[in-house]
This record gives structure tokens, sequence and C-alpha cells, in this order.
């Protein structure tokens, strides 16, 4: 149990702690909210209902990479976990709660277990990460990527595991030390083994390492929070929300208002929905999205994670003054993506089917899209009679009108249309492909 002076200590420091994180969420959700509006809170507690199934489940997380999904389940199903025990460690310092026997036992075991878990899970990924360097963790030579992503991913990357490891690490060395003092526990079998470690430790010494490894712990977590809102570490609160919020129907874009919308697409940070804004701050870097790219796989300046990640650093860069409400200095093309990129994209949909966090790339890349056709007027040359075609004949090869149904007639049935049958039961769009 702490003295005074540790619990009035842990006080100041957990009131510190809250309000830097506290405001650094809140200067995010302000980033996020600058971000035009978007309808996605119909069916809310539909949404909310699928965003904790579908994280809980991790079922976005094992679509590939088996081993590491394996490895990243270890770690959040410990840390979903952990929010309980910590909690309970906390009232053991501060009012010395006893937690064993009866149900407690149960309580110890998936604690005991889910620890060494984390454990190895993070281990895992380090080593994954330092040590196989595979591939996955890069990006190709000719896809922009701003000068600090490479060197912030690592430092961030680092920071995280290092926590994690510290964190759990001490964690469990607290259990074995408490073990070590009052005997070993059957349903703490790992904390038991450890608790081998300090037989022949004085009791003095004992109880010192103990409240040591209790600080570890707990204030580890005190000294992340603040870290925590700028870190990708952060996915494991909007990942939920991001899936929630999904678009219910794939593949349907935002419509523009013609009427009143000053820029059509986007050309600044500023220009975007706020579930684009979201997306970038969701973000976990794993590159899933660029590993099943088409644009990517056949040597295109494309990166669909690039484009997320290199608008979270300029968003963290220009932090202070965005969330304030100031413009952002310069206009996507000058550090998200190039011209080549932005008209490379197939629009197959590959990226957002693949995100274990629900992202949208692809809809950055159509946003793009849009302001260089219909406010910049920029766009390959080979698209401009593309265009004049579906302007004038309403089909991309200019050919007449008239002989969109030619296809149908040498059919030994009638097809009928839309007007002759206005409620069908099945609708067969033929589109301008096969109709042509």
């Amino acid at each position: 149990m702490l003295t005074t002076l540790e619990k009035v200590l842990f006080v100041l420091l957990a009131v510190g702690s809250v309000y830097c994180g506290g405001r650094k969420f809140h200067d995010v959700y302000r980033v996020i909210a600058r971000g035009k509006p978007d309808a996605r809170f119909d069916d809310l507690a539909g949404r909310i209902g699928r965003g904790l199934r579908v994280a809980l489940s991790q079922q976005s997380v094992f679509k590939s990479r088996l081993v590491v999904s394996l490895l990243h389940a270890l770690v959040f199903y410990g840390f979903v976990v952990y929010f309980l025990v910590n909690l309970v460690e906390v009232l053991e310092g501060f009012i010395g709660l006893h937690a064993r026997g009866g149900a407690w036992n149960f309580f110890n075991l998936i604690a005991d277990l889910l620890t060494a878990g984390v454990l190895v899970g993070i281990v895992g990924l380090v080593l994954r990460r330092w040590l196989v360097r595979p591939r996955d963790f890069d990006f190709p030579s000719n896809v922009p990527v701003l000068p600090e992503v490479r060197s912030g991913i690592r430092r961030d990357s680092t920071i995280v595991a290092g926590f994690i490891i510290f964190h759990v690490g001490s964690r469990l060395l607290f259990k074995a030390t408490q073990l070590a003092r009052e005997g070993g526990d059957v349903f703490q079998p790992v904390g038991s083994s450890l608790a081998v470690l300090f037989e022949g430790v004085d009791a003095g010494a004992l109880a010192f390492l103990n409240h040591f490894f209790w600080w570890g712990a707990l204030g580890s977590i005190l000294l992340f929070i603040p870290y925590f809102p700028r870190s990708k570490h952060i996915h494991i609160f909007l990942a939920p929300i991001n899936l929630a919020l999904k678009k219910s129907k794939p593949g349907v874009l935002q419509p523009m208002d013609f009427e009143k919308e000053e820029v059509f697409g986007a050309a600044k940070l500023e220009d975007f929905t706020w579930p684009r804004l979201l997306d970038s701050y969701a973000c976990i870097m794993c590159n899933r999205c660029q590993d099943v790219c088409p644009a990517t796989t056949t040597g295109k300046a494309l990166s669909p994670a690039a484009i997320l990640i290199n608008e979270r650093f300029e968003l963290n860069r220009i932090f202070a003054s965005f969330a304030a409400g100031e413009a952002s200095p310069r206009p996507l093309l000058d550090f998200a993506l190039n011209e080549e990129a932005a008209w490379a994209c197939t629009t197959c949909n590959a990226c957002i089917e693949i995100c274990p966090v629900g992202n949208e790339q692809m809809l950055h890349i159509v946003d793009v899209r849009r302001e260089r056709v219909l406010g910049a007027a920029e766009f390959p040359k080979g698209l401009q009679n593309t265009f004049n075609h579906m302007e004038r004949a309403g089909n991309p090869w200019g050919m007449a009108p008239a002989e969109r149904f030619v296809w149908a007639k040498d059919l030994r049935f009638p097809v009928p249309t839309l007007a002759e049958r206005p409620e069908p039961e099945v609708l067969y769009w033929v589109g301008c492909a096969a109709a042509f």
C-alpha cells in the first residue's frame, strides 16, 4: 500500500497527465472538425454496434498477414483487459485491496496470461520491425513521402513499443514481487514463476521493489497519456469510431452542391470532409493498403498509405494553427501526393476493403481529382476527348445516343426498359462499355 505522500504525488501526476492529454485530445477533435460536413450519423446505434463488433473481433485485422494479426491480437486483447487491471492495481496501492481468492482467481488468471501475451505480441512485432524489416514498412522510391515521415514513424514506433514493454513488464514484476511476499498463486502462473527470482531477498528490499514496479507500471501510463494523442497509438480509440462511421454504401461518392460550394473536391486539407481528416489520425501506418493497390504494384507513383501518412505529418506540423482555424499553408499536391499519383488510382476500392481501421483512402484521391478537373481544369490530355464525349453524347466514345440499345435488337426475347416497366424486381444496368 502507498504512503500518504505517494498517494498525493500520484493524484497530482494523474490530474496533470489527464489535463495535458485531454487538451491534446480536444485539439485533435478541433482539427478533425475543420473538415466539411458529411452525414455519417444515421442509424447511430447500428453503427456503434458494428464498430465495436469489428474492433473487438479483430476481423478487419485478420484479412491479411496472419502471423502479424495474431501478434497484434495478443496486444489488443491485453490492453482491452488492462483498463480494468490498471484500475484494480490503483486500488491495491490506495486502499490495500487484496485481489486474491474467490472471484478474483478468474480475474488474476486472465490478467496474468494476457500480460504474458502482450509481452509475446509486442516483442514479436518489435523483432519484425527492427530485425526482420520486411518491405511492408517502406514506400516505393517514386512515391512522394515527406522527409520527416520515415524517421518520424521509426521514432513513434520505438516510443510506443518501449512504453508497452516497460508498462507490461513492470506490471508483471510488480505481481512477481507481490507473490514473493505473499506466496505463490496457481491462478497467476507467470507471476509465480517469476517470483522465484526474488527468493532470498530481504523483506525491506522486496517491499521497495514492489513499490518501484507499481510506480513503473502505473507511472508510465501517466507519462504516456500526454504523448498518446499525437502518436499512432491513438488508433486504439479512433479505429472503432472510424469503423462505426464508415460509409454504409461502399463506392458512393459525396455529392457536390454546384450552387453553394466554393471549392469542388479538395485542394487543401481544410477542403476535405471531416471523415477524411479522421482517416489521417486513425491510420495505423501498416501499409496494408499499399500491398493491395494495383497502381503501386505496377510501379506507379501512388501509395494510398503514403497519402494518409503525409497528411497526418502535415497536420502535426501545423497542428496548433490549423486547430485554431487558420488556413493550411500549402496545397495537397505539394506534400500528400503528386499529379501522377492522383491519376494512377483505378478506384477499385481495394485499399478501403483491406484497411483494418476503416479508412477510405480512395476518397482522398477522388476529392483531389475533382478539384483538378472542376477547379483547376488540369487533367491528363488523354481525358480531354473523354470529357468532351461524355458532355456531348453521354458516353466516353462519342457514340450516338440513339445506338445505345442496338445490342438488344437481335436477342431472341424482348428486353423491357425502365420506362416500360418502372418497378422491376431486378434492374440490369448495362453501362456504356456493354452498350456500345
